[in-house]
């Protein structure tokens, strides 16, 4: 069945030069997979080269990562300039408390007060309770802004 294939003149002899053609066409299919397999082995190298670049280049990028985040915690631990120290704010470089404001505030509870409010003024209202009187006055001049 094989032979017949290359059997040029349908005799049923391989004659020599048929012969020849048979070796030819082996040596050619036997080039072609030498060739197929050395251009595999070239295929593979330079795909274990880009892999390893690949993994240079993602070993570096953490790297930077890495190195950016320790130098952006020495940074800001370098120009922090204070601290607390229990329930003070204290200078880091002196170790003097330092002074700052506060946004504690208190109010004594509001009372309905017995007695009806009356104007006084153009912006202030103040209860006619003589112990109020002071308090709300002066809660009511900072709220009104005058």
């Amino acid at each position: 069945m094989v032979m017949t294939s290359f059997d040029d003149n349908n005799d049923g002899v391989i004659d020599a030069k048929e012969a020849v053609d048979v070796a030819e066409d082996i040596a050619k299919k036997t080039a072609a997979e030498r060739e197929a397999q050395k251009e595999a082995t070239r295929e593979r190298k330079i795909s274990q080269v880009f892999r390893r670049f690949a993994m240079v280049l993602v070993l570096a990028l953490l790297a930077s990562v890495g190195i950016n985040a320790g130098l952006t915690a020495a940074v800001v631990y370098a120009v922090k300039d204070t601290e607390v120290d229990g329930v003070l704010l204290v200078s880091s470089d002196t170790g003097d408390v330092l002074k700052v404001g506060s946004a504690e505030f208190g109010t004594r509870p509001f009372v309905a007060p017995d007695e009806e409010l009356r104007p006084t003024g153009q912006h202030e209202w103040c209860l006619r309770s003589a112990q109020t009187i002071h308090t709300t006055c002066h809660i009511f001049r900072s709220f009104m802004g005058t």
